[in-house]
């Protein structure tokens, strides 16, 4: 581990296949940030994903299924299409 500023950072070492990697360059490049700081970011991201689904599937058990009349309602609440859309179009 090795600190920068006063954060405590831990070093990975990852592989990804050449397309992959590329892709995560250019985007890196094009928000201004370095590749480590967009990686981290996107790991907070998915972190955060994963505590989202887990609440959701909890809710679920307890409660039920969300309705599709419900789902859709949240969708558009969030600016969101559905994905399913975008394919039968």
């Amino acid at each position: 581990m090795s600190n920068i500023g006063t954060m405590t950072v831990k070093r990975f070492s990852i592989s990804f296949d050449e397309e992959l990697a590329s892709v995560v360059q250019r985007q890196a490049e094009g928000s201004s940030e370095g590749v480590s700081a967009w990686l981290a970011e996107a790991a907070r991201r998915r972190v955060q994903q994963d505590y989202l689904l887990e609440a959701v599937n909890d809710f679920e058990r307890e409660h039920g299924a969300f309705t599709q009349k419900e789902l859709a309602a949240s969708r558009r609440r969030l600016g969101l299409t559905n994905p399913r859309s975008r394919n039968s179009a």
